[in-house]
């Protein structure tokens, strides 16, 4: 498995097996298991499953068998599809580096709202959209910074108005957070640094109350403050993370007023 900095940032045929669907993938690996590693080698396209998991090629086969890989291309056919609408949904993200004449060329975010024209080689780990060709993919579940920041300066073009915070996302604010902490690290001003601490809490808050919306409040106070804490250490894992005891104590007055809200909520309903 190949990870970068941003946490579970996998290569492309990693992904599949740990996002897709699971039942699409055993489908798969059945039909693969039908071939030897030999006979594989005559497909065009990558193998998903383990080497030791195909055909022993001691076992004989009938005088009359002609290697045919309908079966295994249909197998594959559904899997992309399955992958192909998870990026469309946005519950995958995609970025790569573009080929071109540019040898300093960067990662870039690619597009979700393209996933259906998206062609992939799971082998050398490249994603061709149209003219485009994308290497070095990775997949994530949460925007990288980089998409995040590209999403910000999107938005600010494409806006009439000045952009305001309210038109961010959670993961954008935290983006433009670390660019602002970093700063301050580098001034080296200790009164600066002192408040930086704090930063994180009107998040931490909006992001109970979007829990509570949603029905997704757990039952203790203690499991709601861990379940803020796993959730500050994937989207901002550059930031310093607040002890669960710390998340309990800031956050006890409004999860006890929105678990009293939501229990009446259910015995009204």
């Amino acid at each position: 498995m190949e990870n970068d900095a941003w946490p579970d940032q996998l290569v492309l045929s990693v992904a599949l097996v740990r996002w897709c669907n699971r039942e699409v993938i055993v489908d798969l690996w059945n039909v693969e298991r039908e071939f030897s590693a030999r006979e594989l080698a005559s497909w065009p396209g990558a193998r998903l499953g383990p080497v030791s998991a195909l055909r022993d090629p001691s076992q004989l086969r009938s005088i009359r068998y002609h290697l045919d890989f309908t079966m295994l291309r249909a197998a594959w056919e559904t899997l992309i599809i399955d992958f192909q609408s998870r990026i469309e949904r946005g519950e995958l993200h995609l970025e790569g580096v573009e080929v071109n004449d540019d040898p300093n060329s960067l990662p870039q975010a690619i597009r979700g709202a393209y996933a259906s024209m998206m062609k992939f080689d799971f082998m050398r780990n490249a994603v061709i959209l149209r003219e485009k060709k994308y290497v070095a993919i990775r997949v994530s579940q949460i925007p990288s910074p980089r998409a995040a920041v590209e999403g910000i300066q999107s938005a600010s073009r494409d806006m009439p108005h000045r952009l305001q915070i309210s038109d961010l996302t959670d993961e954008q604010i935290l983006v433009l957070l670390n660019r602002h902490i970093q700063s301050v690290i580098d001034s080296d001003e200790p009164k600066m640094m002192a408040r930086i601490k704090d930063v994180l809490q009107p998040i931490i808050m909006r992001r109970l109350q979007a829990r509570a919306e949603r029905r997704e409040l757990l039952g203790t106070l203690a499991a709601e403050a861990q379940a803020l804490r796993d959730w500050i250490r994937m989207v901002a894992p550059w930031h310093p993370i607040p002890k669960s005891t710390t998340i309990e104590n800031n956050i006890r007055h409004e999860y006890g007023r929105l678990r009293r809200h939501d229990q009446k909520a259910m015995i009204s309903g």
